[in-house]
């Protein structure tokens, strides 16, 4: 087809078969459920971009960024005033 490049994936093996296996200081940073999240957004990205040269780095800040928009959307405002639209706070 015209305009669609075609990428062939490499054979590499995914580096890591669980979560548990990952990264020593990712499990340390990271709570459980929080690994989780990084180790199925690793994986993903880890199919996915099967033709990027620096693959494995590549997924891994892949797998950071989702981390940390899950912790961005899970934080509560930091207060209920914060958010409210009064009309004395509008003057």
């Amino acid at each position: 087809m015209r305009g669609v490049e075609m990428h062939q994936a490499t054979d590499q093996v995914m580096p890591y078969a669980t979560p548990e296996a990952l990264p020593a200081a990712v499990r340390a940073d990271l709570p459980l459920q929080e690994q989780r999240l990084y180790f199925d957004a690793f994986k993903s990205a880890w199919h996915r971009y099967a033709d990027f040269a620096d693959r494995e780095a590549f997924c891994h800040r892949l797998a950071r960024s989702a981390v940390r928009r899950h912790l961005s959307l899970a934080e509560p405002p930091a207060s209920d005033a914060d958010t409210r639209c009064t009309p004395c706070a509008l003057r």
